[in-house]
């Protein structure tokens, strides 16, 4: 199910790609979150963070869009995902080197 073609429209504008999966891959500018991935048929996003990824379902393609063109996505994340619904981690890009909880990577 692709999204409305104005919340698209609204997400090129902040450099939103569309993978042929038909996932939505959009960079972000944060001090935690790198990437956010959405899939609209399922409502599911993925979060990419400098700890790892968190995944979470009944995202729906507005609240994405929102989340995505927000001024601040940390603060977007913090106030309107995060603890919301069912998520789950998945594991570290980072390995568990001991300069790892020195660099908030742990």
């Amino acid at each position: 199910m692709p999204l409305p073609v104005e919340l698209m429209a609204l997400l090129e504008e902040v450099g939103a790609t569309e993978e042929p999966s038909g996932e939505i891959h959009v960079p972000v500018s944060s001090s935690f979150i790198d990437s956010l991935d959405y899939r609209p048929a399922t409502w599911s996003l993925t979060v990419n963070m400098t700890n790892g990824s968190y995944h979470y379902a009944g995202i729906s393609p507005a609240e994405f869009a929102a989340f995505a063109s927000a001024a601040s996505p940390g603060d977007h994340y913090n106030e309107n995902i995060k603890g919301r619904g069912k998520h789950h981690s998945v594991s570290s890009p980072w390995p568990s080197h001991p300069l790892a909880r020195f660099l908030g990577r742990r």
